[in-house]
């Protein structure tokens, strides 16, 4: 095997780990991370695959688009664990 080969193997073993941090994790942000590296190694694999306009276009729309909405959405809208919000029963006008 060359050496080509075993970076192609790297990101791949680095995707499919990721993936199932992903699924596997209950921590909400360490899933978001854990889906960078997802976005990371298929953009990397596409590059070894000569399709080079498909991982520009990974990271440029899921890096740089959504995942980076996701990890503000999450961080953003962190609840305090413990902590009860009051609820307001009142309808009037």
């Amino acid at each position: 095997m060359t050496g080509i080969q075993y970076i192609y193997y790297f990101f791949a073993l680095v995707t499919v780990l990721s993936a199932l941090t992903v699924l596997l994790t209950k921590n909400v942000i360490h899933a978001v991370l854990a889906l960078l590296g997802v976005f990371l190694g298929v953009s990397a694999m596409y590059i070894f695959a000569g399709a080079d306009f498909l991982a520009v276009s990974q990271l440029i729309v899921y890096i740089g688009g959504v995942l980076v909405l996701m990890l503000f959405g999450v961080m953003l809208t962190n609840k305090e664990v413990g902590k009860e919000y009051p609820v307001s029963r009142n309808n009037s006008l």
